[in-house]
């Protein structure tokens, strides 16, 4: 039994190694000025990110940031997210999770993975002792998703959406090029390019990889949490992992879902919600599940400021059932 990351030649597995010669360099100043915005800190950080960056994609698209010392991530600055990444604030209060939970040998997993931003930060963190498996159903992220994990040949790489059911599903692609983060395997009343796509659950994909752990899950995959939550019963069961999910309302809906019925499916799994720092109409929309028994677990939670949500009286059930 192993829970090292399977060998290149394997289906669906990307091989790590160096970054490719033919990778793009970003001249000196824009990545300068991108690690200077990261360690900054002031008020409209984020709106002067994403408005900074997009003037310097312009004359130069993509650019590279370091998500810990030694790494290399390149980005497109044509994408709102990616510039978020550039300069050092995007999703800052998972990254803080990450450094507090993920330690060497451990087994991280990210479905939704994008273009591997908290892939490549898992990776550096768990170490060649651990492992990490990243997901992702777009083609064009998963291709920059596997150029940013090449350096950690612990790093498994998947292109494929991830849900309740294995086979193929239709992934409807992002509508805007700016924003790559949008693609979801959910329809909607947009008109969007339909591609083909494999489909794999949790369950059926970590269980041929004979896992002997697995102590981090996160999800984003724009309102299709319930669905994997559901292909990863047998995981969840097994393992006990941390879960950290994205909370959002208008995506659940789509799925016929409320944040209410996710929540407690997860309490009905007997998992604590825990909700991350800042404003609440900002933290709502992402949470972190914590087993009931892993105390432990709950004081890292509690340095990285993420705090206790009761859920009250709210079903345990998918939607109206």
């Amino acid at each position: 039994m192993t829970d090292k990351a399977p060998r290149p030649s394997e289906r669906g597995v990307v091989a790590s190694g160096q970054r490719p010669a033919n990778s793009p360099s970003a001249p000196f100043w824009v990545n300068f000025l991108g690690f200077a915005l990261s360690r900054a800190q002031f008020p409209g950080k984020y709106r002067v990110a994403c408005r900074l960056g997009a003037a310097v994609s312009r004359v130069c698209p993509e650019a590279e940031c370091q998500t810990n010392p030694g790494c290399r991530f390149s980005v497109q600055l044509s994408d709102r997210i990616q510039r978020l990444m550039w300069a050092g604030c995007y999703e800052t209060e998972l990254v803080a999770l990450l450094k507090e939970m993920l330690r060497p040998g451990m087994v991280f997993v990210d479905v939704g993975a994008n273009v591997g931003y908290f892939s490549a930060i898992g990776a550096s963190l768990v170490g060649p002792q651990g492992s990490v498996y990243s997901f992702e159903a777009d083609p064009d992220c998963s291709a920059k998703l596997r150029q940013n994990t090449a350096p950690y040949p612990w790093a498994c790489v998947l292109h494929a959406a991830v849900g309740d059911k294995p086979g193929e599903c239709t992934f409807f692609r992002s509508n805007d090029p700016q924003e790559s983060g949008w693609g979801t395997t959910l329809p909607n009343a947009e008109d969007r390019e339909r591609i083909s796509v494999p489909a794999v659950t949790l369950d059926g994909e970590l269980t041929s990889r004979k896992l002997r752990r697995l102590d981090l899950i996160k999800l984003d995959v724009e309102g299709a949490e319930y669905r994997v939550l559901r292909g990863a019963e047998g995981t969840i069961a097994a393992f006990r992992p941390l879960v950290y999910f994205e909370l959002n309302p208008a995506c659940l809906a789509r799925d016929g879902v409320t944040t209410e019925a996710l929540l407690g499916y997860l309490c009905g799994k007997e998992y604590e919600i825990w909700m991350p720092p800042g404003p609440d109409a900002i933290a709502l929309l992402s949470a972190l599940a914590i087993p009931v028994e892993k105390t432990g677990e709950m004081a890292k939670a509690t340095a990285a400021k993420f705090r206790r949500r009761p859920l009250g009286s709210a079903s345990r059930s998918r939607g109206g059932e």
